[in-house]
């Protein structure tokens, strides 16, 4: 397991796309010969990804934001919130997602890596996603030698940077551009906190998923790992109840892709505007 470890900011995107990369090589090299099928994305790129998409945010967004806006709970279940969370009468914002999401999207993006050199794997691999009680997911292990080689590797970790920034970026939106205070008593409403997309509107909906565009190609992270997500999502036989933190349940999800492809397009073109700068 990997320790909850806060990792200096970077500045510039060109030093947070190298620091990612290192960060989940470094720890591929550590696990040594004979271990290497493990999943070295986890709790501390998780975090780092975090604190780089609060730095890139223009003052008056981030200002509302905890500096490290990032919290991973332990549940298996797959769950992404926005959160704020009262200490010594100080309000922190963030955003609280599960260990199970971080599972669920190394499993996703592995296949979408081995897809590269195998096609097909990666809608054979989703056909094989099934649900255990209590809405929990069994994840089959990618396990044949050749699928763990280097280059697979660092497109596993460039997919899973991806999933978690687009994702991570959407849910802190929902605190600047005001959703989580228009639902919050919501959410909270039953003992499981509520995903906030289950009230979202769809113009609410695409607000959030462009801002969060914008927040991670700011940081160098582009959208190709959440839109391997969504279409894992939505090659599912049915969208099972967890579903519901990651896309709202009215959300086509195959627009959404084309959605964020267009917005990284016009971020990469320059046809963004300032939004995206303090």
């Amino acid at each position: 397991m990997v320790d909850y470890v806060r990792l200096g900011k970077p500045t510039t995107i060109l030093f947070r796309a190298a620091a990612f990369i290192f960060a989940g090589s470094a720890v591929f090299c550590a696990l040594g010969e004979g271990l290497t099928r493990t999943y070295a994305n986890g709790y501390t790129i998780t975090l780092k990804i975090g604190e780089s998409l609060y730095e890139s945010l223009p003052t008056r967004w981030g200002d509302q934001l905890d500096p490290r806006p990032v919290s991973v709970q332990s549940q298996e279940r797959p769950f992404i919130d926005p959160v704020a969370l009262t200490d010594d009468s100080k309000v922190s914002r963030e955003v609280s997602l599960s260990v199970g999401l971080i599972d669920l999207m190394n499993h996703v993006s592995h296949a979408k890596a081995v897809d590269r050199i195998t096609p097909g794997f990666f809608d054979s691999y989703v056909k094989t996603i099934s649900l255990g009680s209590h809405d929990h997911l069994n994840l089959p292990e990618i396990s044949e030698p050749r699928y763990w080689s280097d280059t697979v590797k660092n497109d596993q970790m460039s997919y899973f940077n991806q999933m978690v920034s687009v994702l991570m970026a959407i849910n802190l939106s929902h605190h600047y551009l005001g959703h989580y205070a228009k639902y919050a008593e919501k959410m909270g409403a039953s003992e499981t906190p509520l995903p906030i997309n289950q009230f979202l509107t769809p113009v609410e909906w695409e607000m959030s998923v462009k801002a969060g565009a914008i927040n991670s190609c700011s940081c160098a992270l582009a959208t190709a790992g959440a839109r391997a997500l969504f279409e894992a999502i939505d090659k599912l036989p049915q969208r099972p109840s967890w579903t519901a933190y990651i896309a709202p349940p009215f959300a086509n999800l195959q627009a959404l892709n084309k959605e964020l492809d267009d917005y990284e397009f016009q971020f990469y073109h320059g046809t963004l505007g300032d939004q995206n700068t303090r």
